[in-house]
């Protein structure tokens, strides 16, 4: 079957086949102010609403203002349907009902086949604890791991599990997210829009960068 993300029957299972090697990779736990948040890894067909919900109260509290920013008051309707779309896998640690940190991620291909990060969120009193360089690492880990998971008779559409790299965007005026991803070995991707520099010298940022790194 031709790789189409848009085509449930293809990326259903093949975000359970992801969520299945992601529980291989993500920890099983972290920890936080001696708080010990628990792993759950679920493909996108086993995300409810209200799961979805809670994730997006998670984005709001992180970066609420820089989407209000960019994509005005309603950006939470916009999130919630981007973040039901197929093949997508979540990733996010929970103490009872509080989330403190999640990512999402699925298989895209642009100029090549990478997996891309939809989100990544710590809430803020998790945020000096260094979870964020985990969950990238262990982002980097599911990605290499697939593409060595391709061809595997066990794996649900393992044809396409093959990568080439991750991918993300960042907003452009989220300098320091940007500057992260740089020390973590992301690039601009080819076809990522550009700072222009006007002719006083002052330099005009996109309203978001495409990044790429290589596995």
């Amino acid at each position: 079957m031709h790789f189409d993300e848009y085509n449930a029957a293809l990326m259903d299972p093949l975000g359970e086949s992801l969520a299945s090697l992601a529980k291989q990779v993500f920890p099983a736990s972290l920890t936080c102010r001696n708080a010990v948040y628990s792993r759950h890894c679920f493909p996108s067909t086993a995300v409810t609403n209200n799961h979805l919900e809670r994730l997006a109260h998670v984005i709001a509290a992180c970066m609420g203002n820089m989407y209000i920013a960019h994509k005005g008051a309603n950006w939470q309707e916009e999130k919630l349907a981007e973040l039901s779309e197929a093949g997508l896998v979540f990733v996010w640690y929970s103490l009872g009902e509080e989330i403190a940190a999640f990512v999402a991620f699925k298989p895209v291909q642009e100029d090549r086949k990478d997996l891309y990060l939809y989100e990544i969120q710590v809430i803020e009193k998790c945020q000096s604890m260094q979870w964020g360089r985990q969950l990238m690492a262990s982002f980097h880990a599911v990605a290499k791991l697939a593409d060595e998971k391709k061809n595997d008779p066990h794996l649900a559409q393992s044809e396409h599990l093959a990568m080439e790299g991750t991918s993300l965007t960042v907003f452009g005026d989220n300098h320091r997210a940007f500057e992260w991803y740089t020390r973590l070995g992301y690039v601009l991707a080819p076809g990522s829009p550009q700072c222009r520099r006007l002719r006083s010298g002052a330099v005009i940022r996109p309203d978001y960068f495409l990044l790429t790194r290589s596995l």
